[in-house]
């Protein structure tokens, strides 16, 4: 079954919204960092997940779909150094609906040199 991701995430709130409900519902450790979805006390992450050995685990909601544009990619790394920069998970996962090419997934390995915690992507 297809599915057109542009519908979706053309609407930038209805996408986080429910990429973030889905998130919630995975696993009953997580939260939404305290100053809403997309803000704060989590460095500026999406959805936090508290695990059991104390380790944290962050995830990043965009909406993006299609391809992974420049505009895009200066986007997530600017998320990556905010967090970097106040409180760094132990792993960081992006949340997209974006269908990577080798170049997009090659480019997503180098910046691991950068910012140790990213983890492979979450890609929808």
């Amino acid at each position: 079954m297809s599915y057109s991701w542009d519908r979706l995430t053309a609407n930038y709130q209805q996408f986080h919204a429910l990429v973030t409900m889905l998130l919630l519902r995975v696993d009953p450790r997580a939260r939404v960092p305290s100053g809403g979805m997309g803000r704060l006390d989590a460095g500026d992450v999406d959805v936090v997940v508290e695990k059991e050995t104390g380790e944290r685990v962050a995830y990043e909601v965009k909406a993006f779909a299609g391809a992974m544009t420049a505009s895009r990619r200066r986007q997530v790394r600017q998320a990556l150094e905010r967090v970097a920069a106040r409180n760094p998970p132990d792993e960081w996962y992006l949340v997209c609906a974006v269908d990577p090419t080798p170049g997009d997934l090659r480019w997503f390995d180098e910046l691991r040199g950068s910012f140790p915690f990213l983890c492979l992507q979450a890609f929808a």
